[in-house]
């Protein structure tokens, strides 16, 4: 069967000729089942490739309809306030980071500061002056020993008496 055959029967079925893809679809069914032109089964294939093209077209319009650019290019005061509304939140929290980031920070500086000045301050700046901090630290006094994580007094092995930890006022 030729195209222009197929095309008839199609006007006389559909209203309207084969589009190419239904064409080839009918043609290469006919040409597999050795059907002619007279054959109700080549109607029922132009009608079957009519309903499947008018399905995938039916799908495709649908799939676009829901895809979001589709929603955009609908509605362009939607997308510009999109991109206005998401600027605005990026800067808003760009901002609020910043100015927390400095509070948190100038408020850690002052509470150092102030611990630093204090009373306990002013001795543990002598205690690790003398070298006692990082010798506490690393459990090195003669005659200390770690058990764990905590440094021991003991007796210094070269004297065998008891070393403390003096602190003065």
């Amino acid at each position: 069967m030729d195209r222009q055959a197929l095309d008839m029967v199609a006007r006389e079925i559909l209203g309207r000729p084969l589009t190419d893809d239904e064409a080839a679809f009918v043609a290469n069914a006919c040409v597999a089942m050795g059907l002619g032109e007279g054959d109700i089964l080549v109607r029922l294939l132009i009608i079957y490739a009519s309903l499947m093209t008018f399905l995938g077209r039916t799908l495709a319009a649908v799939e676009a309809s829901r895809s979001p650019s589709a929603l955009l290019r609908r509605h362009p005061g939607m997308s510009i306030g999109f991109i206005l509304s998401i600027a605005a939140l990026v800067g808003g929290a760009f901002a609020f980071g910043r100015v927390s980031v400095a509070d948190r920070s100038h408020q850690d500086i002052t509470q150092t500061l102030r611990w630093a000045l204090s009373p306990e301050g002013e001795r543990a700046r002598r205690l690790s002056d003398s070298g006692l901090l990082r010798a506490l630290d690393a459990c090195s006094i003669p005659g200390w020993s770690r058990q764990g994580s905590d440094c021991f007094p003991g007796p210094d092995p070269e004297s065998g008496t008891m070393r403390g930890i003096r602190i003065t006022p």
